[in-house]
């Protein structure tokens, strides 16, 4: 028992271990946590029209769907998202999904967000609630999570 002991005091003399540094640091530098944590999930609304959902969101609801349909829903605040498990090409209200998803991932949706007034200077960040029923996604327009600033120059 005393060699134990012994060990653990020379532990405590050596350099910490990389574990131990990573675990210092993300406490005092970083705010207690990695990129690699898991965030809560989102989707983006992004400039130009661009609609992308966080790995969360993408892991979570989109790994095994072929396409998505944009929806306005019972009030003008209200979007929804509807998730397709077949992707009909000729169907002018639906967004191919990529076939691998590795994280998060962004949809060309300009058209659409023009109709459901979802076009911003700004990126806005949602956090939208899953309908089981329908799968689907709605989205409260009126409630962004984050509305992340420019990073553009202005002359």
């Amino acid at each position: 028992m005393a060699e134990g002991l012994q060990a653990d005091a020379q532990s405590t003399d050596q350099e910490p271990s990389e574990k131990s540094k990573k675990a210092q640091f993300l406490q005092q530098k970083a705010g207690g946590e990695s990129y690699q944590d898991t965030p809560e999930p989102y989707i983006s609304f992004q400039t130009g029209g661009q609609v992308a959902p966080n790995s969360t969101l993408a892991r979570e609801h989109f790994t095994d769907v072929e396409a998505v349909c944009f929806a306005p829903g019972e009030d003008e605040d209200t979007l929804w998202i509807l998730l397709l498990d077949e992707y009909d090409e000729d169907a002018t209200d639906e967004i191919g999904i990529p076939d691998e998803i590795d994280g998060s991932f962004s949809l060309a949706a300009k058209k659409i967000c023009n109709k459901a007034d979802m076009v911003f200077d700004q990126c806005h960040r949602y956090a939208p609630e899953y309908d089981e029923e329908w799968n689907a996604l709605k989205i409260d327009k009126s409630d962004p999570l984050m509305i992340v600033e420019s990073q553009t120059k202005q002359d």
